[in-house]
């Protein structure tokens, strides 16, 4: 319920209510869980320019209040192909980023078959790589570093690299990078390493 006086605006939310008939919940397995509890504010006038994505905001932060943290096997996550030009044998898990409300970064964690690699790219953003299993080789430009479990890589912004798994195993890494780079690009280079 909304009202308006002369000193002005009064919104009174039950939040379980509203966030359903919110059409982009982005949690609405959360709203099964939530009691009904009745916010009331005031604000004046002259700020109540959009009332409705006020008390989505305000619905949003008491969940974010509630449920702050996001716990779940990554086997539950879907591992997708790596869908860019010049990769072979490569998959990505994406374990948790903007859809999970996470403010700053993403993590993925990528799977390269035996034989496999990642495409030959660069971007204007850094990674923050951790080797979790198998054998492979990081190529700098054109400069091959061996890698394995256990080690940490950093990827500077806008340096050619590309991840390419030489042994008979599978080869698996998480890879960290800012939530910006979803609107950034990737430029793609020819291959290099091992075909």
């Amino acid at each position: 319920m909304v009202s308006l006086d002369s000193h002005g605006v009064s919104i009174h939310v039950i939040i379980s209510e509203f966030a359903a008939l919110k059409n982009n919940n982005p949690r609405p397995e959360l709203l099964q869980r939530l009691p009904r509890v009745k916010v009331s504010v005031k604000i004046p006038a002259a700020f109540a320019v959009d009332l409705k994505t006020f008390a989505w905001n305000a619905t949003c932060t008491l969940l974010r209040g509630t449920h702050k943290m996001k716990v779940t096997s990554s086997h539950s996550v879907a591992q997708n192909p790596v869908d860019m030009p010049g990769s072979k044998g490569c998959h990505v898990r994406w374990l948790i980023g903007k859809p999970e409300e996470a403010p700053h970064f993403a993590m993925r964690e990528f799977q390269v078959d035996p034989g496999g690699h990642t495409p030959r790219h660069h971007h204007p953003y850094e990674h923050e790589v951790y080797v979790l299993q198998g054998e492979g080789v990081i190529y700098e430009d054109d400069t091959p570093h061996s890698i394995q479990s256990g080690d940490v890589i950093l990827v500077r912004a806008d340096e050619v690299h590309q991840f390419c798994n030489v042994s008979e195993k599978p080869f698996r890494f998480l890879c960290m990078i800012p939530n910006a780079a979803y609107e950034l690009p990737i430029t793609m280079l020819p291959e290099c390493g091992p075909q």
